[in-house]
């Protein structure tokens, strides 16, 4: 006999196996098919793997990797009947338990510098701070061609730091490189090389903006929040405290597939340029930190990506595509989910959220008036 069942899943929980009962233990049980979909209407399919297992009137679906979705389908032939089902999720780690598995692990934490004194100071403050939460940290810096008393600042934070604190200069690198994606691509790769020829081998890597983004808005909490659900993911990202702002890193069926700029230029060119610059951006910057869960991505940044070492560490970042240049981070990310990895946007890390454009100003007030 050939069925199937229409399983109706938890969206924001992580679904890590399902059981069924069978009428008799000494029945024949064959999975033909297992779908799982992200969508009710079952229009998006996702990627899975899994193992099955029968014993004792019981038939077990374990997946691989925990995953989020909608709808499980699921086609068997049995010459028995099913008298029940049960779903398991992945349970969150308590905050004890994260604290102390994150004191058996490394971290490094990945840094580009051009003039953000300021900002740097503070942000090197809370990393160090953060780190201190592991066996062991280190911090992998790019400098280059700084005036504002940048270089000053790392060196003398060198002089008492060099356990902790690894620069490198790279002056001259913007007439070198005139395209600030591929500069910046070029210098996350070099800082990725300089992990991996050290003797330190991390189990996490946190690639790191260095302008400001992290202040009193961000949190150890926010940060132990992505180990709850450690198991599910090779790549997590922050949302902003007000909107999502990294527009040119994310990519997400429903929120921007394509990239930011080539959507304004596809659009009718007589719809004026900030009508159609606001149009591209409104659905990107929703403000994702009232997601009701984690959101599985292609692609984000957000001005944190912290990652598993040994998913990322032979991942190359490129900042041009036959001379066009596109953001950096999202062949990084999309080599990541070709090798079968998962990126999620974890709703409880939250940074600032810059207000860098009039488009922005304007979206940031429109959320705000719905509040």
């Amino acid at each position: 006999m050939f069925s199937t069942i229409e399983l109706n899943i938890d969206p924001n929980k992580f679904l890590t196996d399902v059981l069924f009962f069978l009428q008799q233990n000494h029945i024949s049980f064959h999975i033909l098919e297992i779908s799982l979909y992200s969508d009710l209407r079952k229009t998006r399919r996702l990627e899975h793997t899994y193992q099955v297992h029968q014993a004792d009137g019981r038939i077990e679906i374990k997946f691989h990797r925990p995953v989020l979705c909608r709808i499980a389908r699921i086609s068997f032939a049995t010459n028995g009947l099913i008298v029940g089902e049960k779903l398991s999720y992945l349970k969150p780690l308590s905050r004890e338990s994260i604290i102390q598995a994150l004191k058996r692990k490394k971290i490094a934490f990945s840094i580009c510098a051009k003039d953000c004194a300021n900002e740097l100071r503070v942000t090197l403050a809370r990393l160090f701070e953060l780190g201190k939460f592991f066996s062991d940290f280190r911090v992998f810096l790019a400098e280059n061609d700084s005036q504002d008393g940048t270089k000053e600042l790392l060196l003398s934070l060198g002089s008492y730091l060099a356990d902790r604190l690894k620069v490198s200069s790279f002056d001259g690198i913007g007439d070198l490189i005139p395209s600030r994606t591929a500069r910046l691509s070029s210098l996350r790769n070099a800082l990725q090389r300089e992990i991996l020829k050290s003797d330190y081998e991390p189990d996490y890597l946190m690639i790191v903006d260095a302008d400001g983004l992290i202040d009193s808005v961000f949190s150890l909490d926010g940060v132990f929040s992505c180990f709850e659900y450690e198991q599910a993911w090779d790549g997590v990202f922050p949302v902003g405290d007000t909107h999502y702002y990294d527009i040119y890193a994310l990519r997400h069926n429903d929120l921007g597939s394509d990239d930011y700029i080539n959507k304004i230029f596809s659009m009718d060119n007589v719809l004026p340029m900030e009508y159609r610059s606001f149009l591209a951006a409104t659905i990107r910057t929703l403000p994702l930190k009232n997601l009701d869960g984690w959101l599985k991505v292609d692609s984000a940044f957000g001005g944190i990506g912290l990652y598993k070492w040994q998913t990322v560490k032979d991942c190359v970042y490129s900042g041009l595509n036959d001379g066009t240049e596109i953001c950096e981070h999202v062949p990084y990310n999309r080599s990541i989910c070709s090798s079968g990895g998962f990126l999620y946007i974890n709703p409880r890390l939250v940074i600032k959220s810059p207000e860098s454009s009039a488009i922005t100003s304007l979206l940031v007030q429109y959320y705000s008036s719905l509040k």
